[in-house]
């Protein structure tokens, strides 16, 4: 399909190249306004970025298993498949192909397992950490921080919980792309869904359950 001023509605884009604006501007609109996931995945595919970046963002959220899974955030989950696509682009970008999931992915994932028992200090720190992250970069807290709301004033540093978070998040992004593999993705035709659909309450797009202790 071409535009009116005749460049590719989906303009190629190899590893190691900026990603046009025009396309970047363009899916996270989609995202932003309800679109599917998967057809945002398959615009990816289109364009040749990898097929493990496809796996990536049309796979599931994962949480861990619980009763209290039902009650996260619908706007965490929204924002997580908005800052896996915003780490893909900068991934593709540099040619590089990550093994760590977003903090929101490893907040939505701990969420469930807060409310079910008390963490150990050192988990309560890394869901700290990322809870601020998260709250901090799509602004849920009113001009403050986590720490100020809590009242904290020794913020946990990256530092201090950087190997328990890349454990947790190696392991999420494991999940996640490989769920999407044995969902079809890489092996099958793209889906034939329109980018006007909006995703379904169906179990492809409910959470995976995981147990995380």
């Amino acid at each position: 399909m071409k535009s009116n001023s005749g460049s590719s509605l989906f303009e190629l884009s190899p590893q190691n190249q900026p990603v046009p604006d025009s396309f970047k501007v363009m899916t996270n609109l989609l995202l932003e306004n309800g679109a599917n996931k998967e057809v945002i995945a398959a615009m990816l595919e289109i364009a040749q970025f990898s097929i493990h970046h496809v796996r990536w963002l049309a796979g599931p959220v994962i949480v861990h298993q619980s009763l209290w899974m039902e009650t996260l955030p619908k706007w965490l989950i929204e924002v997580i498949y908005l800052d896996r696509l915003e780490r893909i682009f900068q991934e593709h970008e540099t040619g590089e192909i990550g093994v760590l999931a977003t903090p929101a992915e490893v907040l939505a994932c701990m969420y469930p397992a807060t409310m079910e028992a008390p963490l150990h200090s050192d988990w309560v720190n890394v869901y700290l950490w990322v809870g601020n992250e998260v709250f901090s970069k799509h602004q849920r807290l009113q001009e403050t921080s986590l720490w100020q709301l809590l009242g904290e004033d020794r913020p946990v540093k990256f530092e201090s919980i950087k190997s328990d978070f890349e454990r947790l998040a190696r392991d999420i992004r494991r999940k996640v792309v490989e769920a999407a593999k044995q969902r079809g993705w890489g092996k099958k035709p793209l889906p034939s869904t329109t980018a006007s659909q909006k995703s379904p309450p169906d179990t492809e797009n409910r959470p995976l359950q995981y147990t995380l202790f």
